[in-house]
């Protein structure tokens, strides 16, 4: 009952070492009630220094506890924000690689766009170039056969030896 007793009330091992008990004819023998309050004092000063120290110890593992635990309140915040971190870039790394594919696929629709572009102006180019070749092959042959004619008309031409052109008439 000692803890519910008030800080006045309580005993302390001087109180046993300075107790004055009244005498009595038939009591306790003086000596050994002397021995035993000597005894329980030095129990009672063991005991409460042990306390003392139990009390001062449970002080420090409080700190030191309560220092622990604003080191893991630090830690679960910096776990946090290091995971938010973590969704954030991995976030913006997703967004940029999407722009990076949509940039990509654009600028492939519009090579393929040009390159299609390029193929028709030289299909073009070469339907013209065709077109040139033939105009220029009727144009050659009309000639040729307008000299053909103007030769027939004149009677013909010469052949000096051995010169294809003679030949090439008979035919």
């Amino acid at each position: 009952m000692l803890g519910s007793e008030s800080a006045m009330e309580r005993i302390l091992p001087i109180d046993l070492e300075r107790v004055d008990l009244k005498k009595s004819l038939r009591g306790y023998d003086r000596t050994q009630v002397q021995d035993l309050m000597n005894r329980a004092a030095k129990e009672m000063a063991s005991l409460r220094s042990e306390l003392d120290e139990a009390k001062s110890e449970n002080l420090r593992m409080k700190q030191e506890l309560d220092s622990l635990r604003a080191q893991e309140n630090t830690l679960k915040e910096t776990l946090i924000l290091a995971q938010r971190t973590a969704d954030d870039t991995r976030a913006s790394a997703h967004k940029e690689a999407d722009l990076i594919t949509e940039q990509a696929r654009q600028k492939a629709v519009e090579s393929e766009s040009q390159l299609q572009t390029r193929i028709n102006d030289l299909r073009w180019e070469l339907e013209r170039l065709r077109l040139d070749k033939q105009k220029f092959l009727n144009t050659y042959r009309g000639m040729l056969e307008a000299q053909l004619r103007d030769i027939v008309e004149t009677g013909g031409f010469t052949v000096v030896d051995g010169e294809g052109p003679a030949s090439a008439v008979e035919a």
